[in-house]
């Protein structure tokens, strides 16, 4: 699906001769069009900086605020930073809980380059990430219901041996 991208418009007198072909050498009409374009103009900017300024990825201070009460989510004290990535797990608590939404919510609202989602069936995956602190508690909120998180599970074999990575990484276990 393609994506439409909008763009404000800069002058509304070239749209002038979009008018059908009986209404083009109409100076009333004209005149009537022309007068609507300083409002038209003034609520487009608006509408256009609404838009820039309540981006969650670019909002600050007030405009996150604003943002939360959208969420209905206090900011107890957080920093614009915290604040953003609880706006964004909060916007996202509404999803499917399959793993490509878990992947790109860790993806999205925790900056994470690399995620490995692997199931392990009944109720239990597990998340392998680039990030190194990725909190037990933010994985918990994103997990679909009846997948908890459990803290410090050590990984092991069959035979009792420890499970890392080739780099020594933390794999967190939902359960």
């Amino acid at each position: 699906m393609a994506e439409y991208v909008l763009t404000q418009i800069d002058d509304y007198n070239d749209k002038l001769d979009l008018l059908l072909a009986q209404f083009q050498d109409s100076e009333n009409m004209a005149g009537i069009i022309s007068a609507s374009y300083d409002k038209a103009n003034d609520m487009e900017t608006a509408l256009f900086e609404i838009r820039d300024e309540m981006d969650l990825d670019s909002a600050v201070g007030a405009q996150l605020d604003i943002l939360g009460r959208v969420f209905n989510l206090d900011r107890d004290g957080a920093s614009d930073d915290d604040y953003r990535i609880s706006l964004k797990l909060k916007a996202s608590s509404e999803y499917s809980g399959e793993p490509e939404a878990v992947i790109s919510i860790v993806k999205s609202s925790f900056g994470a380059s690399f995620v490995e989602y692997f199931p392990e069936y009944p109720g239990k995956y597990y998340i392998y990430t680039d990030l190194d602190d990725l909190s037990y508690t933010s994985l918990e909120s994103i997990s679909p219901t009846g997948v908890g998180v459990q803290n410090n599970v050590d990984l092991i074999t069959e035979d009792g041996e420890l499970i890392i990575t080739e780099d020594s990484e933390q794999i967190i276990v939902a359960t």
